[in-house]
């Protein structure tokens, strides 16, 4: 199941999830703490504070994070095994997620933080996937040398009819990876007006009730199921690639937090 063994079982979770990525960091000297984080797709501060023993109930993010970053095949079985008082509290949240949605792999969301790599990703991730002509069109040779790559990483792969798709089916990121792809989406996408046929763009900011909020997420709510709904129906299958960002969050965030708690 696993190829780290730990015969106390009396350590704390964090304490082996420690333990997994300084054994990692030993197998793998040529890499430093960042650059560690990056193939868990974590950020930097939070593997330190796992290293360093600070967290002492690490999430469930951070938990599949590690074991999947360091090599664990069945991770509600390990849990099960090693640390059964931990394991209750996080089965239906980890079974909830494993059967609803498929993780990227680690690897593919790194080239989704790469400037020259993420719209092609994405592309070929569609439904209809693309072919290196397209590519070529849009993005030029140097396209083509990043789907090839990607092709060669088997991130992608390209079909009997010569259509280039993504290795799985669709997949979903971390909010981490979502949020750097739509800030990316956004910043790559020239010539956003209010709106036209094919784009809307809108920003707003203000001061607002704490029932004025929790409307705010219900109305980005309700948009979300039903982009979710349009994006999954036959009827609407086409060949126009599109990406659709919804966000919502507040701009002092720790007191008004505590507020809506």
């Amino acid at each position: 199941m696993d190829n780290v063994v730990y015969a106390e079982s009396a350590r704390t979770l964090c304490e082996v999830l420690a333990e997994r990525v300084k054994s990692y960091k030993r197998k793998h000297p040529r890499l430093n703490s960042h650059q560690v984080a990056k193939r868990f797709n974590m950020s930097a501060s939070s593997l330190t504070r796992i290293m360093n023993g600070d967290i002492r109930t690490p999430s469930i993010d951070q938990v599949l994070r590690v074991l999947r970053g360091t090599g664990c095949d069945d991770i509600l079985a390990y849990l099960e095994e090693y640390f059964p008082e931990v394991a209750g509290a996080y089965k239906d949240i980890y079974r909830s997620m494993r059967d609803k949605v498929k993780y990227s792999e680690l690897h593919a969301e790194e080239y989704l933080s790469d400037d020259k790599y993420f719209r092609i990703l994405l592309i070929c991730f569609s439904r209809i996937g693309t072919t290196r002509n397209q590519i070529f069109e849009a993005f030029g040779q140097v396209g083509v040398l990043a789907l090839d790559h990607l092709n060669e990483r088997e991130i992608v792969k390209v079909d009997e009819d010569g259509r280039v798709r993504g290795c799985s089916d669709l997949i979903s990121f971390s909010d981490k990876t979502v949020r750097n792809v739509l800030s990316k989406s956004v910043m790559h996408c020239s010539d956003l007006s209010f709106r036209n046929s094919y784009n809307f763009l809108s920003y707003h900011s203000e001061s607002v009730s704490k029932e004025g909020q929790k409307r705010i997420q219900e109305i980005l709510f309700d948009a979300n199921e039903e982009i979710k709904k349009i994006i999954s129906m036959k009827e609407y299958e086409g060949d126009m690639q599109v990406y659709v960002g919804l966000v919502s969050d507040l701009l002092m965030e720790s007191k008004q937090k505590e507020k809506i708690q």
